[in-house]
Order: C-alpha cells, then structure tokens, then sequence
C-alpha cells in the first residue's frame, strides 16, 4: 500500500508536469456510475454512435463495467482546462438551442482548431500515465478519456476485421463506460461549472491496480 500511495502521487505529479490543470488521487468509491449517462449518447442521437470502435454500442456495458471497477481500489481524475476562445463565445451567444448550434459549420471548425487540441493533449496525458502505470508493475491500469476518439479523421468500418489504426492511444471515454463525470469531480473536491459558460474542463481518469 505505501508504495502504491507513493506511485499514485508520482503519477499525479507527472500528469501536472505534462499540462494537466489538475489531477488527484482518487478512491475508486468515488467514481459515480449511473446508467442514464449512457443513455444520453442516445437521446439525442451521438453523430458517434455505432460509427466508432470507442463509442457505443461497441464498448463495455455500464453494467459489466460497474463489475470490472470494483476490482479497482484508486485511480487518478485529470482534469485540462482550456477558455472558451471570444469566436465561439460569439457564436454561442447567437444561437437559442443545441441542436442549431452543433449544426452550425462555423461552430463546428471553431470546436476543432480551439478545442480539439486540449483533447488531443488530455489523450496523451491518459496515456503517458497508463503507460507510466505499467512500467512500476500495473499490468492492468487502464485509461478513459473524454468524448469520441477523435484520432482519425473517420474510424474504421466496424463492419470489417480491419483493426484500429491507433490501439496504444485510442481510448473510451468516462461517459461512454457510464462515470457521471460531474458527480465524481464533486465528490472528490475537483467541482467544475456545468453548464460550461466561458472554458471547456474535460476530465480523464486512469484506473490503477
């Protein structure tokens, strides 16, 4: 046990190192999981799903995961915070509802040149800390990340055997297995504004045992 207490704070401290905003041990008791998390990559209709071998339906159900993370005692909750750039405030501002707005174009390219690389960079901070994990003997530390794996332009046909093209860096995210990120971050001192109003927190957590 000391050891590990002793890895996890290396682990935190590294995840710091690489740009997180915040990162903290975390008791796997903590991890909030409801099923109606799930739910929402369905109603309404995730562009996503069934479309990307990290998204639903292609992953773990919430139920089977609720099985897999009991075998878990700690983990680490990162978090990366990036500001709302004034262009997307600006287009935000001038729609009344999501659905207009996640069809806008320009919102769309807005999202992936000012948030897309925070993303990117929690991806790779997730895997660092697996990888990290690993080598001090966690054979079976796992990352999630957050949102749909956005490391191809298009994922491969689920339909065929061809596997995915990035398998150490492609990762599920927290709300795909279930985890209600907000209530967990809460629940560990880690609480975000949400609705997001002027920045974007996006959270990552790795599993290790």
């Amino acid at each position: 046990m000391a050891d590990l207490k002793k890895h996890l704070n290396i682990l935190t401290d590294l995840a710091l190192e690489l740009g997180a905003t915040r990162a903290k041990p975390i008791k796997v008791s903590n991890v909030v999981v409801d099923e109606r998390v799930r739910l929402k990559c369905t109603v309404p209709l995730c562009i996503f799903y069934g479309k990307n071998l990290m998204c639903p339906p292609n992953v773990v159900e919430v139920e089977e995961f609720k099985k897999l993370l009991a075998k878990y005692s700690y983990g680490i909750l990162i978090q990366f915070e990036i500001p709302f750039p004034e262009e997307m405030l600006k287009i935000i501002s001038e729609h009344k509802d999501l659905e207009s707005l996640f069809l806008n174009d320009e919102f769309d390219e807005c999202f992936k040149k000012s948030l897309s690389p925070a993303l990117n960079k929690l991806d790779e901070i997730i895997c660092r800390l697996e990888s990290k994990s690993f080598m001090f003997g966690y054979k079976i530390a796992v990352g999630y990340n957050v949102g749909p794996c956005m490391l191809c332009d298009e994922c491969i046909d689920i339909h065929t055997s061809e596997l995915c093209r990035h398998p150490y860096k492609a990762r599920t995210s927290m709300e795909a297995m279930g985890i209600n990120v907000f209530e967990t971050a809460k629940k560990v001192g880690l609480e975000f504004e949400q609705p997001a109003k002027d920045k974007a927190v996006f959270n990552g957590l790795v599993l290790v045992e």
